[in-house]
């Protein structure tokens, strides 16, 4: 199933689009947690049932870190999560890297939260600010994203 296809069965057609209610939908918890201070560059991890995330960092970074876990989840299946190869989101998005699950993962995420159909309805008419604020995304991902799909600001 393409991401497409996940937002129409959950009714999801314009942005911002809110991973928490995509999580949700399918049964999956989030749970915001301060991780203190010895854990503080940690963004966000799961267990393949449940997301935590680090309630200290911005919002758009939490939107798009439980969109990359709900990614590891959907992608990676409950079993990855108890082997040695799953680590904690420390806010390092890879998307260009030999990690080729890293990379399939971060870009599943960016897909979900920011689709090449929704970008190319507003990245003409918008400001860098308005479509940050519209995707509840970091300005770099949607650069990316935009450069990816060949889409030209």
């Amino acid at each position: 199933m393409d991401n497409h296809n996940l937002l129409e069965i959950i009714g999801i057609y314009t942005p911002p689009i809110n991973a928490i209610n995509i999580a949700n939908y399918f049964g999956i918890l989030v749970s915001f947690c301060d991780f203190g201070e010895k854990y503080q560059n940690i963004y966000s991890f799961n267990d393949g049932e449940e997301i935590y995330i680090n309630k200290n960092i911005h919002p758009y970074k939490m939107n798009f870190s439980i969109a990359r876990e709900f990614s590891h989840i959907k992608l990676n299946g409950k079993k990855f999560f108890e082997s040695n190869e799953y680590k904690p989101n420390q806010g390092i998005i890879e998307l260009l890297t030999e990690n080729t699950n890293e990379v399939n993962v971060n870009k599943f995420a960016l897909n979900l939260i920011a689709p090449p159909n929704m970008l190319k309805k507003y990245f003409k008419y918008s400001s860098k600010k308005s479509m940050e604020i519209l995707f509840m995304l970091d300005f770099h991902l949607i650069q990316y994203q935009l450069n990816s799909k060949q889409l030209v600001w």
